[in-house]
């Protein structure tokens, strides 16, 4: 039931060079640059990888080693904050429609603007298309939370599901299918509702790709790939397999969000929402955050902790 809120802007953030699964980016930034919001940070030479965009204008502070959430060493860009959310020059809008666009262009811009899978897995996304193109019958958007407690895809298909579906289009078009399912569990009657809204609108646009609402069973994994294609088709992947393997290309909500940005407004992947809950939050939320937020940040905006916990898990 919490409204989605913006992060006020961080002092500094710190942007790990890998956030998806691959070769790390390199900095192609040093300490003393002003960078703009989506200047691309990191790069990827060759491989399998992801760019890295700064997430606030400002300055570069350091490039320091630190460890992630799992224990790896990871370069990390340091960016004082101007406040200022100066976007980069090179952002630019549109100005064609989806039907002049080819796969091999939309998977560039994905590409270009870094998009990792946003459930989890983090495997770069204009990869995961690449490996279902020819492969892939249906696209299926899989909106269940992927832990417990948390409701970050909840608000955003209430709030901005026209984006998730917009997401879908585009990469159903790269892939040349008509079919997209999005998988939504039943304790979110409200963003059910809207989605089917926002779908009887599309139809009165005359649109010809069969896209509908799965109502799935609120259950734990749920929104594990494996579960959700068994559930939706009756098809099990094989041990070592893909879901292309059996037909199926499976986006996050939040990945299919960012995909539609990019696409779009030329926005790469710069921020996400974090729901921060337990019973140690004062005022729990969903917040939407620039990357390289720090957990501090998160919970002073959500009131500071109530007690000591005794664990946390990010």
């Amino acid at each position: 039931g919490s409204a989605t809120e913006r992060l006020p802007e961080p002092a500094s953030v710190s942007i790990p060079l890998s956030q998806h699964i691959g070769a790390p980016a390199q900095p192609v930034v040093k300490p003393g640059d002003t960078v703009r919001m989506g200047q691309v940070i990191g790069a990827v030479e060759q491989g399998l990888g992801c760019p890295v965009h700064a997430s606030v204008s400002g300055t570069v502070k350091a490039i320091v080693t630190r460890r992630n959430a799992v224990g790896t060493p990871i370069q990390n860009v340091v960016i004082a904050n101007d406040g200022q959310r100066l976007w980069d020059e090179s952002i630019r809008t549109r100005e064609t429609g989806l039907q002049e666009a080819t796969t091999e262009e939309i998977v560039e811009v994905i590409r270009q603007a870094g998009i990792s899978g946003l459930g989890g897995a983090t495997f770069p996304t204009y990869s995961k298309i690449q490996s279902a193109v020819g492969k892939a019958e249906a696209v299926i958007v899989n909106c269940a939370e992927c832990e417990p407690y948390l409701t970050a895809n909840h608000r955003l298909l209430l709030e901005r599901g026209e984006i998730v579906l917009s997401g879908m289009e585009v990469v159903m078009h790269a892939l040349g299918v008509k079919t997209g399912i999005l998988a939504v569990e039943d304790n979110k009657p409200d963003a059910i509702a809207h989605l089917q809204e926002r779908l009887k609108k599309r139809e009165s646009l005359g649109r010809d790709a069969d896209i509908r609402v799965a109502v799935m069973k609120t259950k734990y994994p749920q929104g594990d790939e494996r579960q959700l294609v068994y559930a939706l088709t009756g098809r099990e992947i094989p041990a070592g397999k893909l879901p292309a393997d059996v037909g199926c290309m499976i986006l996050n909500a939040e990945t299919a969000a960012a995909v539609s940005r990019a696409f779009w407004r030329g926005l790469p992947l710069v921020s996400r929402i974090v729901t921060v809950a337990g019973d140690c939050v004062r005022q729990p939320k969903n917040v939407r955050v620039p990357l390289g937020a720090s957990v501090q940040d998160l919970i002073a905006f959500c009131g500071g902790l109530t007690q000591t916990p005794k664990k946390m898990i990010t």
